[in-house]
């Protein structure tokens, strides 16, 4: 086993999308959402945010993206707005070396902090951002019914 992390490039689209989508939808995934996910990360690519893809043995099995946050009060944060494990990959160490490196980098970017948010009924995730040393913000939300993490560099 192999596991590389590099900056994701227009031809890992296609796969990122499919990890997306099966992340967040399984079984019940379909081209509609397959469509809309590989245009929102063309999308990514095209605005040149930050995206990195861990590869495993070569094959794309996670990715994570960035950007400086624009919403107050989280004004000059990196924020995370996309961290995804293909689920046969998951609970393996994937996305904890994902994120690892994704904060060094911004870290490395001058961003002191970060911030993310996540379903309030995604446990696994919670628990995921937690472990990881992120705590819950009492600042505000980003957007209503998420949970609002935030980690200081």
């Amino acid at each position: 086993m192999r596991i590389d992390i590099r900056t994701a490039i227009y031809p890992d689209v296609e796969k990122l999308a499919l990890i997306k989508v099966l992340a967040k939808h399984g079984d019940e995934a379909n081209a509609v959402s397959l469509d809309f996910e590989y245009a929102y990360i063309n999308g990514l690519l095209d605005e040149r945010r930050t995206v990195f893809v861990l590869l495993w043995d070569r094959v794309p099995v996670a990715f994570c993206a960035a950007r400086e946050c624009v919403r107050k009060p989280f004004w000059g944060y990196a924020l995370i707005s996309d961290l995804y494990v293909l689920p046969e990959y998951q609970h393996k160490g994937c996305g904890r070396k994902l994120l690892s490196h994704t904060l060094r980098k911004l870290r490395a970017d001058g961003y002191l902090s970060a911030v993310l948010e996540t379903a309030a009924d995604n446990r696994d995730a919670r628990r995921f951002y937690e472990k990881f040393g992120f705590a819950v913000s009492s600042r505000g939300n980003i957007s209503n019914g998420y949970i609002v993490y935030t980690i200081d560099f």
